[in-house]
């Protein structure tokens, strides 16, 4: 069984039926919207990082900054050089297998092994750390040929 309280509240806070139904409609879409801007923040902030990251092989699109969202392994897609990888997050960790002979670019968004540029031939290996500045550092590669 529930008590029902009394209390006498201050004039300002109190409202007619009609008027009180406003305001639970304000309220209510104040509440929806407030949820949708959270929920959007909140996608932004973690979603790419609480996403599995895929033990799959990708192939990278032929460009010059290709995308590694969601991604461990990657083929190469082409023999455009490759000056930075897009959509990385803090902490991956990237293979990046060579199907065709192309150039990593070290320097401003990649920092190799002896600062100097990777001309990769197909079957040579390149494994990359993006951290939190969201450029890649070379940990390890594989010459091949």
């Amino acid at each position: 069984m529930s008590e029902q309280f009394n209390i006498d509240l201050p004039s300002r806070f109190q409202f007619t039926e009609t008027e009180q139904s406003k305001k639970d409609v304000e309220l209510e879409d104040y509440l929806n919207k407030l949820t949708v801007q959270l929920d959007e923040m909140f996608k932004r902030l973690f979603n790419r990082v609480s996403e599995p990251i895929s033990w799959s092989i990708h192939t990278l699109i032929n460009d010059a900054t290709p995308s590694v969202e969601g991604g461990r392994f990657f083929l190469t897609g082409g023999t455009t050089t490759v000056t930075d990888f897009d959509d990385g997050i803090e902490g991956q960790i990237i293979t990046v297998m060579a199907a065709h002979a192309l150039t990593i670019t070290d320097g401003t968004n990649i920092f190799l092994n002896g600062s100097a540029n990777f001309t990769m031939a197909a079957t040579d290996t390149l494994t990359l750390v993006c951290k939190a500045d969201n450029k890649w550092y070379e940990i390890g590669r594989s010459d091949n040929t």
